[in-house]
């Protein structure tokens, strides 16, 4: 209770700033929906007993719904501090919720950008622009960066420290180091003394065409006996400048666990088409994750299939339907209520046990907003 006043006063005094005092913004977005879900026919766990899992549910959610402010003020010659804080709202509940969003302080000039704090990885900003389903349960997160049907790669970090060359050029370069993406306590026992990381991609964007590779490794996941985690990128995307937008995605992930049988390592496949006619924009995607290389028929697929319709340049509705086949020994989810992208929060949508399907069919109000204080 005491954070989330706390977060409260923060915002309404950043509010009353004088404008005169540097560039400041108020934005957001409100983000809710109703899901109908069916997460298979097995058993899961409640409290050390296995019970029959509900085959089918009806959620109200609040899909990565959030409010933020973020300033820019020149200091001196072409240099500017810009900053950014930001956080999650569950208009579900009506509360503040505990996403730890983007938030930031850092230095801007013609050299690039250099921030400290919290941020998506530059191995997730590679492919978000390419996601047409992204803030939504069918988010492409459901298979790019999951390994053994855990979410690893793509998504934020705390203590980050985070460069990008100018955004205005067609060739850009971003390069991230995290010093710990567990907590901030010292000292560090073991497991926790290599849970820092490294992110970079490398961006080519002519306008039409928009191409990207991205690498990042990160410390042990769960245990100090594993290897580092690893994953690669490429990203593909071209405009037709018609109203149609096609994307093509390749990823290689390793989560770091060694067995006998081999090393849960898989490649992954994600490719999406969108179509723009009137105020209505038509969306597929298909997602393909291999069985891991310790791990036979451990592979799963991903089909989206959606509309969304322009209300406004800031509203829109939308319509879908996501299904996630997993294979009789993957357990794969779709993406929870509210994308917070790093420590998940909200009703992950799972299968009740390995090799069971998961489908959802969503309806849905995005509003955004910005202001200039």
């Amino acid at each position: 209770m005491k954070a989330r006043l706390m977060t409260g006063c923060v915002l309404l005094a950043l509010a009353a700033l004088p404008a005169a005092a540097s560039a400041i913004e108020l934005y957001g977005q409100a983000h809710v929906s109703l899901d109908a879900v069916s997460s298979g026919s097995g058993d899961i766990d409640v409290d050390g007993n296995l019970v029959p899992a509900k085959k089918n549910s009806f959620l109200i959610s609040s899909n990565r719904s959030f409010i933020g402010l973020r300033g820019r003020e020149g200091v001196r010659d072409q240099w500017a501090v810009v900053w950014q804080y930001e956080q999650g709202v569950d208009l579900d509940d009506g509360s503040w919720s505990n996403d730890g969003r983007d938030s930031f302080v850092g230095l801007d000039s013609n050299l690039g950008t250099l921030l400290v704090g919290r941020h998506a990885t530059p191995y997730r900003v590679l492919t978000d622009r390419l996601d047409i389903f992204i803030d939504t349960r069918a988010d492409q997160s459901a298979v790019v960066g999951a390994v053994a049907g855990q979410s690893l790669f793509n998504e934020v970090s705390r203590n980050i420290l985070y460069y990008t060359s100018p955004q205005d050029r067609r060739l850009r370069f971003s390069l991230a180091y995290i010093a710990n993406r567990a907590r901030d306590e010292m000292p560090h026992d073991a497991a926790q003394a290599d849970l820092n990381g490294l992110s970079s991609t490398l961006i080519f964007d002519s306008g039409p065409l928009y191409f990207g590779l991205g690498y990042e490794r990160l410390g042990q996941v769960d245990s100090p006996t594993q290897k580092a985690a690893t994953a690669a990128k490429a990203a593909l995307g071209w405009d037709f400048e018609q109203g149609t937008k096609v994307a093509l995605i390749w990823e290689q992930a390793d989560n770091g666990v060694r067995l006998v049988t081999g090393d849960e390592s898989r490649a992954a496949w994600y490719a999406s088409i969108s179509h723009l006619t009137g105020n209505f924009t038509w969306k597929f995607a298909y997602g393909m994750l291999g069985k891991l290389d310790s791990t036979p028929d451990s592979g799963a697929q991903m089909i989206a299939l959606g509309v969304s319709y322009a209300m406004s340049p800031r509203t829109e509705l939308y319509l879908f339907s996501a299904t996630m086949l997993n294979e009789s020994r993957a357990a794969y989810a779709l993406q929870p209520d509210h994308d917070d992208r790093g420590e998940r929060g909200g009703s992950v949508l799972q299968p009740a046990a390995a090799g069971d399907n998961v489908t959802t069919i969503s309806a849905g109000l995005i509003h955004r907003f910005n202001i200039g204080l």
